[in-house]
């Protein structure tokens, strides 16, 4: 039994000196971004403390430098800081544990994960890397510059727009760049989101930063650096293959390459030998029967299934360092006995309150946001504690081990109104009123002024430790997690001192009962300074500069003068915004601190940053070692224990075959894994002649629109079609049967052999700056494309690649992903340097995508092939812009592409007309008019048309882009302007709108052609008008611009069985917004829906009715997305504008439609399934009238027996609604009730915490008919319909509001009192024919 225990000892040693040594041997990775850098301006006048990722915009907004960038002409306000140079600094210490493993491997890595954008990276003096590329990863071998002692890391970034310019003049011929209202900078000469120089829906910031991660990364044998797949199918047999890159140290390496598929019980093993430091790749290759597998699927038609895909490398001769060394020992000595020893515990940072209750002690971290009042050298944490307990205005002490051993005594500021809340060890608060604390923010305030929902917010999020709540807004805090060697201690109150004790007090109480009754002596309890080891930690700190008069004190800055005057690059005399902030002192580095009377923590070996506490035997409930020894310390003591010869005192164990499983745990621990997710689906994009196209789309024994309807007063057949003839002019063609003289091809996909019409829109960044776009805004927007019925977005090509958030998102629920590389609008240089860092953007970027089922087609870019005929230089120069774009575009993007992703769908363009060859030999491009709609994608603006008229509108087959602009709902314009701002003839509508320079004029054109506008928009003399007047602007253009889409996406969604029409997709300009600007969107910068965004939803389902007027006739056309034929009731009707809520009126309206019939329509398809003469259906109703009566139709079926019905709704008014004197509706709002997300899953919340807000239902009706209805509420949230054509006053709505996840509580009554409604009633002006 003894040698049994001393070989399980042994055994313990052994693995955990494999833990500290051997794996981490194998490869080391430090982070970088989490320690804390000092970032500073071009004259250093500007100095303050961030971890990475980070941009200074918005560390200065966070310290109160500059006020929201965003706030009103907040973009001309903080223009200085994307014309500085900045500059971010790290010193770490080279001696530290953690250091010299990585500097013990054959090769180590400095990997950035993105720089914004011209950066210069140093390393000890010494130039590294000259970053110019947003959109790719940089990685540079450091291994021989890395030093014992202090280590200096600098990235040092330029203005992009200034380094865009001079590019632009070094350039050897002009080279054009789109310079849209407000923007900077020449884009095209920079690799970074065209959009941050400024574009005609958002401002331009030009903004500097670090937005990805940096490590360092030391291996001595080869790992993963990354891996992209390709899968096709030829006849029933998916063929998956699966490319593995290596990283190889110097030496090479050899091992053993697996990849399989679990689900499916495929594996590929290779034995691969590498021999060269370059990276090493090797394929994989699966064939797939495709009836084994559950094929991906986009929404509306199948499940997305997916399957986990396993990389994993294991070398033959793990780099364990001592594993070797283990080994023979054991094989020699099998005899020699163990020494016991406690295991260590798996390692958690320290977070807990002193014995005595005063203080909470967090491990690792500091407050550089609070104040440093008194500072004192001492050794003694008991003395440092002590010293804060007994100065009154100290709040938090920060203490320093080791040989430098100090003590800080802080304060945080004052503010008035503010409460400081500090999380307990019970999950409650300690509270202080009237201070705050800056910087360190965890995510985004939240709105609120309920101290409970703040601390349930602070308790429900990872790392929150503290939180100030001030001015209804809720901020999380998150202490500077890089303070790797002290101890941050939070002064608690007393009432909350004494409960933290009690329950420390009551277990001391009851561990020496059950010790006495064991007849055990009670253990002598260490010191508080007995249990803070002094750890030979290397501290490296900044020198105390002085700026300004600034004192020494950690996050204190001196601001000299109160507003920025001017701004000169480079000229140290002047301070942009006058402020200093000099973080005196940092320490990075490392000790081990054994923490066991404030928690039994864990220990992690070899990790530097670690704070552990106690250690047990086993069972981590036993007792704690009163006396910890540092990581140093240990680990002496087990390699002696190793290299030792004891003298046996019981008969030898048996230990080989333990000696093997240290063995196999130093070979896994080697290894390198990666992880994916597959998913198996066909994707093409079919090209064909229309007469082949007509016979693929339409179901057999259909023609399109010539079935005659026998269910109206009138047969009639569709009468023929207007197209581009050969010679390149526009003609009318007669219907024939073959279709033959119909010019042009097909353009449309077919997912898993089913052609299916692409519903959706296209997606531009979602913030001026991509480190504030969180995962959660992520999905919301994504969410949000789902219940509008869309199943493809647009990646546009003038911003940035998606991070993968997004793309898990789209993976797991079905929406397909149109994506471009990130080139719009104008010709780009092809010079050799920057083709080649294209090439690199480009390769790691289609590699990432691979992964993803739901990307189903790459494009070049955005409007270039357009953009050539829209400047001087590139008209009159054809061949060499050609050229250019040929090299970059076809040559170069193209051939990566199609090298990696060789079934991918691909245009060079968008919009574009293809190719006359596009195949694996050759690209033989057609050139011409890009808008031409017989031929690929189309973009379409007309602003000149009605653009409520469809026939203004192209038979494209493909819209991937169209739309008119709208302004944000008045709820979130408010959130980021002032009052004095509300006016239409204000300077802030116009400095909002970069699209028109006589953006008014142009709005108010199309606006006259279908409302009765005031006579003047202004009333400067009258504040109340002229807010009624601005509110009025504000629904006009949200209704105008859902009217025009409505049009336009009705009319393309039944061309798609029009022969000449085939038109089978429709993307939207534009998602989403970047800031609260005029935009195309569908939702705002707030994520409130506009009336577009409802009227879309309605738009893009599955089943929709339509009801037009086409010259007399008004027809009705059943549009059926479904791959079953629906059998479809329909009811048309004609209702009265003076209809009221009487009982028995509306009873006898629900008697007497005109039409009732039911139709079956065939899946996927269009059909027009009823006509009549307009006079005629009027007729129908008595005394009506165009100008009184309006259309109203109801379609209903289901797609199978056992589906959900589903009911589209239509309504046509018959003339302009300027000419229709209007009721008014006597819009009423009543029976508000709560509803939780849980009683509705057909429509989701936008949360996915079960503690999210009720929802409220509440009802809609009126007296009269209401047109163009509208409800407004400053809670943030969605209804779950709006903006209704017509709402009839014998059909009243449900309607269900919900809040955004922001939103903490929301009662019914707190919906009522918030909500109105409104309509165009509210908003006419005058009277028709007027």
């Amino acid at each position: 039994m003894a040698a049994e225990m001393a070989r399980t000892d042994m055994m313990l040693l052994l693995v955990l000196a494999l833990a500290a040594f051997g794996a981490t041997n194998a490869k080391t990775v430090i982070s970088l971004g989490s320690q804390t850098w000092t970032v500073e301006n071009g004259n250093r006048s500007i100095s303050a403390s961030t971890t990475l990722p980070a941009y200074p915009l918005e560390i200065l907004r966070e310290q109160g430098i500059i006020e929201d960038p965003l706030y009103r002409f907040g973009e001309l306000a903080t223009r200085w800081v994307a014309l500085d140079t900045w500059s971010f600094s790290l010193s770490f210490d080279g001696s530290s544990l953690a250091m010299q493993q990585l500097r013990s491997q054959k090769q180590v890595l400095l990997k950035l994960g993105g720089v914004d954008t011209f950066a210069s990276v140093m390393l000890n003096g010494k130039e590294i890397l000259e970053a110019n590329n947003f959109h790719r990863q940089w990685s540079v071998p450091v291994k021989q510059l890395l030093v014992d002692g202090d280590n200096t890391l600098v990235i040092t970034i330029k203005p992009a727009a200034a380094e865009s310019e001079r590019l632009q003049a070094e350039h050897p011929y002009s080279i054009p760049a789109l310079r849209q209202m407000g923007a900077v900078g020449a884009y095209t000469f920079v690799r970074k989101p065209a959009s941050d120089l400024g574009w005609d829906w958002g401002p331009a910031y030009a903004a500097s930063g670090i937005h990805g991660g940096i490590e360092l990364l030391g291996f001595s044998n080869a790992v993963l650096g990354g891996s992209f797949m390709s899968q096709a199918k030829r006849g029933d047999t998916f063929e998956v293959t699966i490319t593995s890159e290596l990283l190889v140290p110097p030496g090479g390496d050899s091992g053993q390459l697996t990849v399989s598929i679990p689900a499916l019980n495929l594996q590929d093993k290779q034995a691969v030998d590498l021999d060269t430091a370059k990276t090493a790749s090797f394929v994989s290759t699966f064939k797939v029967n495709a009836s084994d597998v559950e094929l991906w699927w986009p929404l509306g038609y199948g499940s997305p299934s997916l399957y986990n895909v396993s990389i994993k490398y294991t070398p033959d001769s793990p780099a364990c360092g001592a594993a070797g060394k283990v080994q023979q020992q054991q094989q020699q000595q099998p005899g020699r006995r163990g020494v016991s020893r406690p295991e260590r515990a798996q390692q958690q940072q320290v977070a807990a309150t002193s014995a005595d209750g005063a203080f909470r002690i967090l491990s690792g971290v500091d407050l550089p946001g609070a104040l440093t009042f008194k500072k004192m050298n001492t050794d003694s944490l008991a003395a440092c504690q002590k010293w804060c307990q007994e100065t009154a205005a100290c709040q938090f002490y920060t203490f320093g081990p080791g040989p430098d051993a100090f003590c800080w005594l802080k304060r945080a500021p004052k503010l008035a109104g503010a409460i400081f809340g500090v999380r307990l060890d019970n999950g409650k608060y300690d509270l202080t009123e009237g201070v705050t604390l800056n910087g360190f923010n965890l995510g985004r305030a939240k709105n609120t002024s309920s101290v409970q929902a703040c601390q349930a917010h602070c308790s429900s999020t990872e790392n929150c430790k503290m939180f100030v709540l001030n001015a209804g807004k809720c901020q999380l805090k998150e202490p500077w997690a890089g303070a790797v060697t002290r101890l941050l201690g939070v002064k608690l109150s007393t009432a909350a001192a004494s409960a933290a004790a009690a329950p420390r007090r009551r277990n001391n109480q009851r561990q020496q009962q059950q010790q006495q009754a064991a007849g055990i002596a009670p253990a002598a309890v260490p010191s508080l300074d007995a249990l803070s080891v002094a750890a030979d930690a290397s501290r490296s700190s900044n020198s105390a500069a002085e700026t300004l008069g600034t004192s020494n004190t950690p996050g204190a800055y001196s601001m000299s003068v109160t507003s920025p005057t001017g701004y000169a690059m480079g000229d140290a005399s002047v301070t942009p915004g006058a402020y200093a902030m000099i973080v005196t002192d940092s320490t990075p580095g490392a000790y081990a601190l054994s923490a066991g009377v404030i928690t039994p923590g864990g220990y992690a070996m070899g990790i530097t940053s670690v704070t552990p506490g106690g250690y047990t035997v086993g069972d981590t409930a036993a007792a704690m070692e009163a006396e910890a020894k540092d990581l140093d310390e240990f680990m002496n003591e087990v390699n002696e224990i190793i290299n030792s010869d004891m003298p046996m005192t019981e008969e030898p164990a048996d230990i080989t075959g333990d000696a093997e499983d240290v063995v196999a745990a130093c070979a896994a621990a080697a290894s390198s894994q990666l992880s994916h997710r597959i998913g198996f689906r066909t994707v093409e994009l079919v090209r064909l002649p229309i007469a082949e196209a007509v016979k693929d789309l339409f179901p057999a024994g259909h023609k399109g629109w010539d079935v005659e309807s026998s269910f109206g007063v009138n047969k009639t057949n569709w009468d023929g079609s207007w197209a581009m003839t050969r010679t390149g002019r526009w003609d009318h063609f007669p219907k024939s049967s073959d279709n033959s003289n119909i010019e042009g091809e097909s353009f449309y996909f077919k997912v898993n052999g089913v052609p299916i019409y692409m519903k959706g829109a296209n997606l531009v960044p979602l913030h001026i700056l991509p480190t504030n776009v969180s995962k959660a805004a992520i999905h919301e927007l994504m969410q949000y494309a789902l219940q509008s019925n869309m199943n493809m977005i647009r990646i546009w090509g003038g911003g940035l690649y998606p991070v993968d958030d997004l793309f898990k998102f789209t993976d797991e629920n079905g929406l397909l992903v149109w994506m471009e590389t990130m080139f719009a609008c104008a010709p780009y240089p092809r010079d050799p340097d920057f083709l080649q860092n294209v090439a690199t953007e480009v390769t790691q970027q289609v590699h990432r995508a691979s992964w993803h089922p739901s990307v189903g087609v790459w494009a070049g870019n955005n409007e270039i092939e357009g953009s050539l005929s829209w400047y001087s230089e590139s008209r009159t120069n054809k061949q060499l812009f050609a050229g250019d774009y040929i090299a970059l575009f076809v040559d170069t993007i193209r051939s990566i592409i199609k090298k990696d992703q060789p079934s991918m769908a691909f245009v060079d363009s968008s919009p574009s007309n293809g190719a006359i060859v596009d195949d694996e030999r050759q690209f033989v491009k057609r050139w011409g008019e890009d808008w031409d709609p017989r031929y690929g994608d189309v973009h379409h603006y007309a602003y000149d048309a009605d653009c409520e008229d469809y026939s203004t509108y192209p038979k494209a087959k493909f819209i991937s882009e169209f739309g008119s602009q709208s302004y944000p709902t008045f709820a979130t314009y408010a959130e980021y302007t002032a009052p004095s701002d509300w006016q239409v003839d204000n300077y802030m509508t116009g400095f909002r709108n970069r699209r028109f320079a006589n953006g008014l004029e142009v709005l108010e054109t199309q606006f006259k052609r279908h409302f009765r506008l005031p006579a003047t928009w202004s009333a400067p003399n009258d504040p109340e008008e002229a807010y009624k007047l601005f509110r009025s602007f504000f629904y006009i253009t949200h209704m105008q611009q859902a009217r025009c889409y409505e049009a336009a996406i009705n009319y393309w969604r039944r061309l798609r069985s029009q022969p000449a029409g085939l038109t089978m997709g429709v993307l939207y300009w534009q998602l989403n917004d970047i800031a609260a600007f005029a935009s195309w969107s569908g939702y705002d910068y707030e994520g409130r829906w506009k009336p577009l965004a409802y009227a879309v939803k309605r738009m893009y389902a599955n089943l929709q009715v339509q009801a037009i007027q086409d010259g007399p006739q008004t027809k009705i056309f059943l549009v059926n997305d479904h791959t079953t034929a629906v059998n479809t009731s329909v009811e048309v009707s004609v209702l009265s504008l003076s209809d009221s809520a009487d009982a028995a009126e509306c009873a006898v309206q629900q008697q007497q439609p005109a039409a009732l019939f039911t139709v079956p329509v065939a899946p996927l398809f269009a059909e027009m399934v009823w006509t009549m003469p307009t006079e005629d259906l009027l007729a129908t109703r008595k005394g009506c009238t165009k100008t009184t009566c309006y259309i109203s139709v109801t379609a209903s079926g289901k797609a199978s027996p056992s589906a959900a019905e589903e009911t589209s709704v239509a309504q046509l008014f018959l003339v302009p609604l300027k000419d229709i004197n209007l009721p008014d509706p006597e819009l009423q709002l009543s029976e508000f009730r709560p509803l939780r997300p849980s009683q509705n899953s057909a429509e989701p919340a936008d949360s996915d915490s079960a503690d999210s807000p009720a929802a409220v239902t509440f009802t809609l009706k009126s007296n009269r008919p209401a047109v163009l209805t509208n409800l407004n509420t400053k809670i943030k949230g969605r209804f779950s319909d709006d903006a209704f054509t017509a709402l009839h006053p014998c059909q009243p709505r449900s309607i269900t509001f919900y809040p955004h996840a922001s939103v903490e509580q929301l009662t019914a009554a707190q919906l009522k009192a918030d909500l109105a409604a409104e309509s165009l009633f509210d908003h006419q002006y005058g009277m028709a024919g007027q």
